[in-house]
């Protein structure tokens, strides 16, 4: 049976690899987070959460990421088939799910005719810009899952683009030519 890590288990190793990534150290990513407003973050603040020695809240977990400019199920995402540990005895997910239900959650899911044309647009770019830069950030970490869902998430968005451009297209033409 695989071992099944804690959320906050995940989020310190992503936390080490992206800020290592970013060629930053832990006293660059302290006064990084005491500008974005933290600050009891310091260089001892983050050595200590990173070896599991503070724990941290969902304020500062976002607050790392967005000060190291990472995808946020990234850094909360495991490697490969790891399995994280969601609750305590229900829910474990591996990485590949674990990045599918933190994107693709129920309060983001909407059906192709729920939204206006203009926020389709801007969600299919959402989508690719942030998947682009989830394979960036797991190019750096060698996590080839994470290579492979992002390929994919880019892909998949690409393609229902495209079918959303197409069938508005088709339908201009047939308003167009019943107009005629």
């Amino acid at each position: 049976m695989e071992e099944q890590r804690r959320v906050s288990d995940v989020f310190r190793q992503r936390l080490r690899e992206t800020r290592t990534a970013r060629n930053l150290t832990q006293g660059d990513l302290g006064a990084l987070m005491r500008e974005a407003g933290h600050p009891t973050i310091d260089n001892v603040a983050v050595l200590r959460i990173e070896k599991g020695e503070r724990g941290i809240s969902l304020d500062e977990a976002f607050a790392f990421a967005s000060v190291l400019d990472a995808v946020p199920a990234q850094m909360f995402t495991p490697p490969g088939d790891e399995l994280v540990a969601v609750t305590r005895n229900f829910y474990d997910l591996d990485g590949r799910d674990m990045r599918a239900w933190l994107r693709y959650g129920h309060a983001f899911m909407f059906a192709e005719g729920d939204l206006p044309e203009e926020l389709s647009q801007d969600r299919a770019m959402a989508r690719m810009v942030a998947a682009a830069v989830a394979l960036v950030d797991a190019m750096r970490n060698d996590d080839k899952a994470g290579k492979v869902d992002a390929y994919q998430t880019i892909e998949a968005a690409v393609d229902v683009e495209r079918e959303r451009r197409e069938a508005a297209e088709r339908e201009k033409a047939e308003r167009e030519k019943a107009e005629s």
